[in-house]
């Protein structure tokens, strides 16, 4: 039996605060659809996707946020808040001649820890990871 699915009226609560006090692009009026993943096992703790096409069509919505309820439910605070702003992130406001349009934003970094470990903060990427990482709260 495949995952079921669930609205996620919390998760859609914690991403409003965030939008708000982050000033996400996702703020500008992106129509997103919060889901929770059912299942025992899971590709993935969260994911984004664009609502285009025949799901546009029948939902409205501009994106889809998914993430798996098993890992959320048991996560710290901090955890949800990461991966609930890490998928905020992938959407990406964009003005054209048409007004305002919408697009998936895909990672800036890519890299393995054993790369990093080697070579250091290598190339322009790593180098504002590396810069992120320094001005972190933490």
């Amino acid at each position: 039996m495949g995952a079921k699915y669930e609205d996620a009226p919390d998760m859609a609560e914690l991403a409003q605060e965030m939008i708000r006090e982050h000033e996400l692009d996702a703020g500008h009026g992106a129509r997103i659809k919060y889901l929770y993943k059912i299942s025992k096992k899971s590709t993935f703790l969260g994911k984004c996707a664009r609502a285009t096409g025949a799901w546009k069509h029948l939902t409205d919505y501009d994106f889809i946020i998914i993430i798996w309820k098993d890992w959320y439910v048991e996560a710290s605070p901090a955890e949800q808040h990461a991966l609930v702003f890490h998928e905020l992130c992938h959407i990406e406001a964009l003005e054209d001649d048409h007004g305002m349009a919408w697009a998936l934003r895909k990672h800036r970094v890519t890299a393995f820890p054993e790369e990093v470990r080697h070579f250091g903060f290598w190339n322009g990427p790593l180098m504002e990871l590396e810069k992120a990482a320094q001005e972190s709260p933490k």
